[in-house]
């Protein structure tokens, strides 16, 4: 040990001029990691909001549904699609009212579910190595101009799901807009002494979304109605933000696993993102014919759409200037599953940080470990006390034989495991 450390001090002073390498802290390469049975991620982002083409009566009228569906959601939508087909059932509009699905029959979970069931919510997942191949096919494409070469097959990634999902927040862009919205329902309603606020309005002061949004695109290329679908009923101008997840079930387990499926998240997300066709123009809010807002901040924003699917997400930035797909920012978290005895330990390795480079990352990750340790101080003494007044049993065999008194002690030496999936149950519960 000591003479790496040395050879890396000198391979550092003979390379002042060069860069060092400095991976992701404590995620990188741990043997701890190979215990993780299966991981995932939920990446969200405010700056775009998820949108579905559904079918009407009207074949020139284009609406675009949003609605708060989940993962939760999916495995009934999977379940009504697979035994009553993917039509949507229904071109009502309409809220629902969210029941629990265990409750009520496949045809009452389908009226719940009607026009949900035209949301693509799955896309497929790929592999990083064919992912690789193909972003370096197009670079080479690109650079020598070279035109009609054999595409690179894609390869989908085996147990792996990719959802579009939704999710409701607070944003910038929903106040922004209920700013509006508010203020134009308050001009048209009687004077209230009661002071309200958008959490505790009732249903009969909301307006109505379904007639208030259009999207009008660039030199009449087309115009969409905002629908919106939600279990509750939300403000005039809540909508749903986006929330990609992907769920590993069966991932190759080695000490990098962190790491390496987190980069093939972010590549399949951007070979998503690239796939997405761009059309420009005004989101307006219409409280008559005679009375519209066109939202700035700004004025012109985009309306993406996925080929060959009835997908589309629109910009949700509230900024003057005017942005695209590669300016989102969305927010990371990642879930894992593994035994109950590795639970503590993967923990511990997740929050350490011995790269020092921030300081204030570096107190927040002591402050982590030290919380930890003081937990399994509070377990270990709770077993010292027990062992220290465990009851005795007398134990006897027959008749004949000589009782034996036993006292009923945890010892850790005889079965380490179980002792310690015990101590890892009752650090969840404290």
């Amino acid at each position: 040990m000591k003479t790496k450390n040395k050879r890396s001090t000198i391979n550092i002073h003979r390379n002042k001029n060069k860069t060092r390498k400095i991976y992701g802290g404590d995620i990188d390469k741990h043997n701890i990691f190979r215990k993780i049975l299966s991981i995932g991620y939920e990446l969200e982002t405010m700056s775009l909001a998820k949108f579905t083409l559904i079918t009407t009566d009207n074949e020139n009228e284009n609406i675009l549904l949003n609605t708060d569906t989940n993962s939760k959601d999916y495995e009934k939508m999977m379940k009504l699609q697979n035994g009553s087909g993917s039509g949507s059932g229904s071109n009502s509009t309409s809220t629902h009212r969210h029941t629990d699905s265990t409750e009520g029959t496949d045809e009452d979970d389908y009226d719940y579910y009607a026009n949900r069931l035209e949301e693509t919510l799955e896309i497929d997942a790929y592999t990083t190595e064919s992912l690789n191949k193909l972003a370096k096919q197009h670079a080479k494409q690109q650079a020598k101009q070279i035109r009609g070469s054999k595409e690179t097959r894609l390869v989908k990634a085996e147990d792996t799901t990719f959802l579009v999902a939704n999710d409701m927040a607070v944003t910038p862009f929903t106040k922004y807009l209920n700013v509006f919205c508010n203020i134009n329902d308050a001009a048209n309603t009687k004077p209230n002494t009661n002071t309200h606020t958008h959490n505790t309005k009732t249903d009969g002061e909301f307006i109505d979304k379904n007639d208030l949004y259009t999207f009008e695109t660039e030199n009449g290329g087309g115009k969409y109605k905002l629908n919106f679908e939600t279990w509750s009923k939300k403000d005039c101008g809540m909508f749903s933000d986006v929330e990609w997840i992907m769920t590993y079930y069966n991932p190759k387990q080695n000490k990098n696993i962190i790491l390496n499926t987190f980069m093939n998240v972010a590549k399949n997300l951007i070979f998503h993102l690239n796939q997405l066709e761009k059309q420009s123009g005004k989101l307006i809010m219409n409280f008559s014919e005679d009375d519209k807002e066109i939202m700035k901040k700004s004025e012109i924003r985009n309306l993406y759409h996925l080929p060959n699917t009835n997908l589309y997400y629109l910009q949700t930035h509230l900024i003057d200037k005017q942005l695209d797909i590669d300016d989102i920012c969305f927010v990371p978290q990642m879930t894992f599953s593994c035994h109950i005895k590795d639970m503590v330990d993967i923990f511990k390795e997740l929050a350490k940080d011995s790269i020092n480079n921030f300081e204030n990352y570096k107190r927040i990750a002591d402050e982590r470990i030290a919380v930890i340790g003081n937990i399994e101080k509070c377990i270990n003494k709770l077993f010292e006390n027990y062992n220290k007044s465990a009851p005795i049993v007398t134990l006897t065999q027959n008749v004949h034989t000589t009782k034996t008194a036993i006292k009923l002690k945890i010892v850790e030496s005889r079965n380490k495991n179980l002792v310690k999936s015990i101590k890892n149950y009752l650090f969840l519960f404290l």
